[in-house]
């Protein structure tokens, strides 16, 4: 499982991608741990939208700025915490 998300995160390691403001702004919105379906509406209005949060939200993941158990399928209730 731990390879398969690692694989899936990988998709999301292009920071060029991602805007300096929003990255700063999302972490700001992500200070407790929360699921990461709450994560990504926390920050949708940042980034004004679900999909480009969502992205966000599995970036910060790849660059480990936010963590979680990546032993277990990654899913709308992983917890993610700020690293």
């Amino acid at each position: 499982m731990l390879l398969r998300n690692v694989q899936f995160l990988a998709g999301y390691r292009r920071s060029f991608q991602f805007a300096d403001g929003d990255i700063t702004a999302a972490l700001g919105e992500l200070g407790s741990p929360m699921a990461f379906g709450e994560a990504v509406r926390a920050i949708a209005p940042v980034v004004e939208g679900l999909l480009a949060a969502r992205a966000l939200v599995l970036h910060l993941l790849w660059t480990r700025r936010l963590s979680t158990d990546l032993t277990r399928l990654l899913s709308g209730t992983s917890i993610v915490t700020r690293a």
